[in-house]
């Protein structure tokens, strides 16, 4: 199969959040996603550990993370789910603390896909990194 892009969600322009420790957002999956990958930014006030992500209510995979000048800055935090569920669910990415606030948003947003392998979250996203080498 090839892969191709489903939607982006919540919007082109990403949510934030300046209280609480929860980011939520809709991402609708369209009926032939096989991948769904969330990014999420954390300022420097929250530790890496335990963050975690959910659609739908499903635990999602974390994938990765990279510091922003060397943690000074916060960081992005990534997670996927293989064969996501179809239709409008909620992407939650949760924190244990402290909350966000004005000074220390989370800001995020979600990317789905059609065609990638459905085996694993590694598989997956090894197809989606090959596509865009091929592409771009």
């Amino acid at each position: 199969m090839v892969v191709a892009f489903d939607a982006v969600g919540p919007s082109s322009s990403a949510t934030s959040a300046t209280s609480g420790t929860t980011l939520t957002w809709s991402h609708t999956c369209g009926a032939s996603a096989t991948l769904l990958v969330v990014d999420v930014a954390l300022p420097r006030t929250i530790a890496i550990n335990p963050v975690s992500a959910t659609y739908n209510g499903v635990a999602m995979t974390f994938i990765d993370s990279q510091a922003a000048n060397n943690g000074t800055d916060g960081y992005i935090a990534s997670f996927a789910i293989v064969n996501p569920s179809t239709g409008a669910n909620n992407v939650v990415v949760t924190t244990t603390g402290p909350a966000f606030n004005s000074g220390n948003p989370a800001e995020g947003g979600s990317t789905s896909y059609t065609g990638s392998d459905t085996t694993s979250v590694a598989a997956a996203i090894d197809n989606i990194v090959k596509a865009a080498a091929i592409s771009g």
